[in-house]
Formats: structure tokens, sequence, C-alpha cells
């Protein structure tokens, strides 16, 4: 389970669409709607391609012929990074206090999950036990998965299966047979589980080691049959896959995405640890006088930079059966690239993309590898996948632009379509959006753009753009073709540093036929938080709003999309009635709460037969005047809340759970019974719309 930390400014709470903007924008004609607006092909606005650091011409996205095309370019990148590492700390003067391991830094060093930053959203609800995924049809990663009949837990490296009764059908350890040297150590918990047409597809993550200490670190994939129908033998593994294994630094980013019986596994290859050895502060180094460090250094890179670049591409090209690769899918290192790291700009990464699929006629996986240059920076690279594309976007080191690649799908197959480049980061996938074949991307500068394919050109065809200075909007979403979403937030003494105090969800109807968005309508009372979560609902014909406040709770509103603005919809549902503020002549005591829904959209859930919102809570009484006791009230559980589309949000009941780290926080709708997840335990409850007696309760154990 994820923890909980809510970082001072609200980064990304998901619309169709969000970013930081400021509160004043304009719409070039009918350009968000996705029809063409005469803007010129030149316009500034739209970097040429000239400047994309995969730019080399037309053929960027043929791949290589071979793969010794591909180690030489490698290598080229290699000399110059390495060359431009070793002048630049030649004259470096080091001390006790140096760090033997190496200095040499640039990116992102640490291990990411994808899925713990920039989660927030506004999106349609899909099925109600898929999880809340953004996109119908396309599964995310989850520690939790069903295919509506029974229910996959990944708990460390085991996989629990059960009925929707409690009944545990299966308890499956995924830990490979140890070798007899004590030694060896392997640590690969399961990280997703997705299921479809009775295939249940596992993903792993984690170090290996063997007798000697060398480590790797490993992504694996474990492919099951189901068939229920042998009680002996439910679970049947089919394929153990090794998808990818690299020098444990060299590996700080994983995210996946299911379509159907075909998988994707994203990993951000980093092979920059090689030039930890060219580090002026090692021992070997650090004695030496700058004219000697720089001969031996350069000996040591000559000597061996050949190795490195076979070394990496052999760790790309690998397939899933441990057999090289064609290097034809992999896009060429460009120009600009070798220059970039020859003056030391940055260094080369590589998104690495395995697309696999069991298939049950051949009783085999078919499988297909996938690679993306683009030079390391702090942000990651953005996905953005829907069942028939995916379009990747590749920050710039400096954060000033975004490349972008388009692919299309054909069973496990990704062809390469078009490429582009929009001003500006992108900071989550929740800042892109395709509708009716365009993509409308919002940028860290405050730039709202509307691409479309054109040959092998993602081509700007609208814009709107910040025009003045204001209050920071940091959430902007699209709601189909002519509702704009965002929340203002205001910050004290205008320093957008500072925690922001107060935010406004405002509703912004605009013409496309016009320069200019219509009259807004602010909701300033669901919104004193400084933590918002924004759901639509109801074939985006409602918006669900949860807000959290450190002295006020959490507040849960219901707002109609009309043509004039957002509506309210009846009163706003506050959890001082679950959890009252206690006030005497000395002392007063009120509640703490927070929820994983600011950070993991799989947290919230909305059940349309029920109507009923379920949100995961994390509440306890916050009493100054009373810390030496021990006596701590405290609810870890999930309030449940009435939806009534004429009359609004009320409270209906709470369940509760014990804390713990086994499970992500995350409910289901199963025949009208709610099932709960957290902590350790999982919960059934009769009837969600009466909520009567628990049903049943798992405990299970933390692996």
């Amino acid at each position: 389970m994820m923890c909980e930390s809510f970082p001072s400014r609200l980064v990304a709470l998901v619309a169709v669409t969000w970013t930081i903007l400021g509160s004043k924008f304009a719409v070039a004609g009918a350009a968000l709607r996705g029809h063409h607006s005469g803007i010129q092909e030149e316009n500034p606005r739209l970097l040429s391609l000239s400047n994309s650091p995969l730019s080399t011409g037309g053929h960027v996205l043929d791949g290589y012929n071979t793969c010794d095309q591909f180690q030489e370019d490698v290598m080229q990148i290699f000399k110059a990074a390495g060359n431009a590492a070793i002048q630049s700390q030649k004259n470096s003067v080091c001390d006790q206090y140096s760090n033997e391991n190496g200095s040499i830094s640039g990116g992102k060093d640490n291990y990411n999950d994808a899925s713990s930053a920039n989660n927030r959203r506004l999106a349609m609800n899909t099925a109600s036990y898929e999880g809340n995924n953004r996109i119908p049809g396309v599964n995310e990663m989850n520690l939790i998965a069903s295919d509506g009949t029974y229910i996959f837990i990944g708990q460390g490296q085991n996989i629990l299966v059960s009925d929707f009764d409690g009944i545990l059908l299966a308890n499956i350890s995924t830990v490979p047979s140890i070798s007899s040297s004590w030694n060896a150590s392997t640590w690969i918990p399961i990280t997703s589980l997705f299921v479809h047409d009775n295939i249940l597809t596992v993903l792993s993550e984690g170090p290996t080691c063997d007798e000697t200490d060398n480590c790797k670190r490993t992504t694996r994939a474990y492919i099951y049959q189901l068939n229920f129908k042998d009680t002996e033998s439910p679970v049947t593994l089919l394929k153990q896959l090794d998808v990818f294994s690299s020098n444990p630094n060299a590996y700080p980013y994983t995210d996946a995405r299911n379509i159907g019986n075909v998988t994707l596994v994203f990993i951000s290859y980093d092979p920059r640890p090689w030039l930890w050895q060219l580090d002026r502060c090692l021992n070997d180094y650090k004695t030496l006088s700058a004219m000697e460090y720089e001969k031996a250094a350069l000996e040591y890179l000559d000597t061996n930079v050949n190795s490195f670049a076979r070394e990496v591409v052999n760790t790309i090209s690998l397939g899933i059966d441990g057999t090289a690769q064609s290097c034809k899918n992999i896009i060429r290192i460009s120009k600009e690239m070798i220059l970039a790291a020859s003056k030391k700009k940055s260094m080369i990464n590589f998104l690495r993309i395995t697309s696999f699929g069991y298939d049950t006629t051949s009783n085999s996986v078919q499988s297909d590898i996938y690679a993306i240059p683009f030079l390391a920076s702090y942000d990651d690279p953005i996905l953005y996948v829907t069942k028939d594309s995916t379009l990747i976007a590749l920050p710039s080191p400096n954060g000033d632009g975004t490349t972008l690649i388009q692919y299309v799908m054909d069973g496990t197959r990704l062809i390469p379509k078009a490429i582009g480049t929009v001003e500006g980061g992108i900071s989550s996938s929740f800042h892109i959006d395709s509708y009716n074949g365009f993509y409308r991307i919002v940028t860290s500068l405050g730039l709202v753009y509307v691409l479309e394919e054109v040959g092998s050109e993602l081509r700007l065809v609208g814009t709107a753009e910040q025009l003045g200075q204001g209050n920071l909007v940091d959430l902007v979403g699209f709601l189909s073709d002519k509702n704009f979403l965002s929340n203002t937030k205001s910050n004290a003494g205008g320093d957008m540093s500072l925690m922001p105090r107060s935010s406004t969800l405002s509703f912004k109807p605009y013409d496309l036929s016009s320069s200019s968005f219509m009259s807004l309508m602010g909701i300033d009372d669901i919104s004193s938080g400084k933590n918002l979560f924004v759901q639509s609902i109801e074939n985006e014909e409602f918006v669900l709003a949860v807000s959290l406040s450190e002295t006020n709770g959490m507040t849960v509103g219901l707002f109609q999309i009309t043509d004039n603005g957002l509506s309210p919809v009846g009163n706003l549902a506050n959890s001082n009635t679950v959890f009252p503020t206690t006030t005497t002549t000395s002392s007063e005591s009120y509640w703490s709460i927070s929820s994983e829904i600011m950070s993991n959209p799989h947290a919230f859930s909305y059940f349309p037969l029920s109507h009923k919102v379920v949100i995961p809570v994390h509440a306890y009484r916050n009493d100054n005047y009373h810390k030496d006791t021990n006596d701590e009230e405290r609810l870890d559980g999930f309030l449940v809340y009435n939806v009534n589309l004429m009359k609004g949000i009320t409270y209906d009941h709470n369940v509760s759970h014990t804390m713990g780290w086994c499970l992500p926080s995350q409910s289901m709708d199963v025949d009208g019974d709610l099932i709960t997840f957290m902590g350790d335990t999982v919960k059934r409850t009769f009837n969600t719309n009466s909520f009567g007696n628990e049903k049943l309760e798992l405990t299970l154990r933390c692996y």
C-alpha cells in the first residue's frame, strides 16, 4: 500500500487533462474540439522537429538495420559523455569525505513507482470490480484484480485467490527454486496482476543475487491458466518470463498496461552507472594530478567503451525468451543527443517496451521488444495508452520541451506512426487526452495543445495559452468537447512556492466558435481544503468532488454540469457528522483525516447501480491537551455515501478495518454487496443498498 504523503502543492488532480495554469485562457477557434483553426504550420508555439533530440530526418522512426549500427551509436554517445565527464572534473579536489563510489550524477537515480505521483483525476468510472482505471479496457498496475467471479491479490511473492464468499481457493508462491549456496538470494515481490479470459498475468520486480553476490534488478512475468472446475489445481503456471534484467542502479522506473490478452511493460533503463568508473574521487584517481587523472581516465574509457556499448545493446535487445532480437524496433540515436552528451548537458537513457501475450491456440507467448533513446531528465517518460494506440512523451533535460512519439497497436506489435514536440514539460499522463482522433495536451508552461496525426508528424491544429497573471490554477480538464474544469488555488503573498491556503473549483463552459471562455462559476465551499479529488460520473453529466482539510475534515459534494456552469446538487456532506469536533472550556479536540484517493485513484469508487460513493479514510482524534494518554480514537476503513442525483450526498455507513500494509485500499460492488480491501483484511458487507451485517471477513498474512 502506498504511503500517504500530501505534497505542499497539489499536483495533477486527474481530469481528462490537467496542468498548472493561469486563470485566463484563449481558445483558438474550434481547436479544442479538434477542428482545424487555420493555425499555420510554422506556429512558434510548436517546436520544429529539427529541435527535437530525436530528429535525424524522416528515417528516425525506422530503427536500426543491424544491432552493430546500434552499438556504434551507443559507443559514440558514451565516448562523448565520458570525455565530457573527465574534462569537467579533472581539476576537482578530493578529500577524505569524497564518495568513493562515484559522484557523477544527473537525471533520476531512485526507483520511482509511477502510480504514486500525479494520479488525481477526473475520469469516467469503469466496471464495479475492475478498479478505477482511467480508460475503459486499459488496465493499470494494481495489486488487486477480479474477473467478476474471483478475487486475485498480489501479496509479497504470493498470489491469493478467493471467491466473493471469502473462501481461499489458492495461495501460489512465485518464489523460484533457491540455489544450494547460502549466498544466493532473491526477493521479487508482485507489482501487478491482470486477468482476462481465464488467463492471469502477474508482474513482479526486485533484486536477484547469485552465490557470488552478483546482483541484478529483474522484472518477471508469470502467466497462469485458470480453471476453477479443477478443484485440485485451479491455477496452473503456463509460462515464466524474464521481461528485463540489468544493473540494479540502472533501472529507475517501471510501468505497465494490460489490454485484453496483451500486456505492455515500460522500463526506463539508465546505463549511466558505467560513468562512475571515471569518477575523479575514486581511490584509483583521487591522488593523481589533473593531467595524470585525465590520461588514466581517457585510457580507461578508450579501452572499455566498446564493451560498455555491447553490454547496453545486449541488455536492450534481449528478448523474453533469452535470445537476441532484431534492433529494427529501436529508434535511432540522433546527432543532437551525441552533441548534448559531449557538452555534459545530459546522458542517454532508454525506454524499453516489452509487449507480450499468451496465445491459447498455439500454447505459446507472442512478444515484441521496442526501445526509445532519450536524454536523461529528472522527469520520467509519460505514457498515454488507449486500446488502439500508445503516446509516449519524453521530457527534455531542462524541462523546456517534450518529444511525443505515437505508436498504433496490432496485437503485440507497436507500429511507430508519428512524432512531434510541444513547448514545456508534461507532468503526468493525466495531462494528455484523446478525443475524436486528436490529442489534447497541457504543458507546464500553461499551454494547451491540440495535435493531429498528419503523415509521420503530430501537427498542431489548435492551442489555448495563458494570458495573464493571477491565482494558481493547477488542475484543468476537458469533458467531451464542450466543458472545461479547473482548480484555482490562492497563495499567501502571491508566492507560488508557499503552501496553498485555499482552493476554488471553477467550471468554465467555453464557446468554441469564439476566442474566449464564457463566464465562470466558482464553488468556494467545496474547496477550502488543501487537497482536492474530482471525478465525473453518470456519462459526464455530474461531477463528484472530495476536499480534505486539516481542520474541516473531508467534504463530499455533487455538482451537475449545465450549459451555464457547474450547479451544486443538494447539500454538501461533511465528515464532521461522523467525526464531530469536541470543544470544552479548556481544549478543542478535532479529527485529522487522510485518504489514499489523493495519491491513488484506484482507491476511489462510485457504483452507478447502487449510487454509492466509497472513500477510504484514516481518521484519528487530534487532542493536543491529552498527548500523554494512550486512549487513541481512530478509524481505519471506508466512509460510504448515498448519491441522489436530485438531492445530493448523504452519509450512509462506515466499514472499519485493521491498519496494516498488506493491501492497497480499494473497494468493489459485487451483486449489490460491498467488498473492501485495507490493511490486512478483506470484508464483504451485505447489500450496498441497505448495508446490513458483515457477510465475511478475511484476514491475510502479510508476506
